[in-house]
């Protein structure tokens, strides 16, 4: 027979497979991002409704709040947890592994640049061995991520933050977190 038939598929180019690998890594950023900023504005939202609540927390109030989960999800380079408190409050958790402590450092400062640190020290193991630092901060309203204040700290290659609607419901994580 002069035309012969398989049934196996034409081979793709390699500008081909480039362009698809190319293809997927974009969407599975795009995803990744769109599952982020529908979390942030999904807390921000229900967070607003509280905001606007004063929050008067006797002591007794205090040791029975509980926490409950909500939304979590995976990211490109770490994953994400909302929490939200019996009395009202919103918390979003993000944990990001980066290649080293040096990566995870820049990464804080990076996330920093238009905040007020409030409290600023830094953090060792039970050897005395310094393995990141801890900074409470505050965003302007324009911060543009949704934020207003934050729990961030380093710990070695890991970076972890805690969005919160106000310095004040950050503090009671901390508090309650012993954070």
């Amino acid at each position: 027979m002069a035309g012969s038939f398989t049934n196996q598929p034409p081979r793709s180019s390699e500008g081909e497979v480039r362009l698809r690998n190319f293809l997927l890594r974009a969407l599975t950023a795009l995803i990744t991002f769109t599952f982020g900023t529908t979390g942030a504005l999904l807390r921000n939202s229900l967070a607003s409704r509280f905001a606007q609540q004063s929050l008067i927390i006797s002591n007794q109030a205090r040791s029975s709040r509980t926490y409950g989960r909500g939304l979590a999800g995976q990211a490109t380079a770490g994953s994400f947890i909302t929490l939200n408190s019996s009395d009202g409050m919103n918390f979003t958790k993000w944990s990001v592994n980066c290649d080293s402590s040096e990566a995870a450092a820049l990464e804080l400062a990076t996330r920093l640049k238009s905040a007020t640190i409030i409290t600023r020290e830094d953090m060792f193991t039970n050897e005395g061995r310094r393995v990141g630092e801890k900074v409470v901060a505050q965003f302007p309203i324009s911060d543009g991520f949704g934020r207003s204040a934050i729990l961030i700290w380093t710990d070695d290659h890991e970076l972890f933050e805690v969005d919160a609607s106000s310095i004040h419901d950050i503090l009671e994580y901390r508090r309650d977190f012993h954070r």
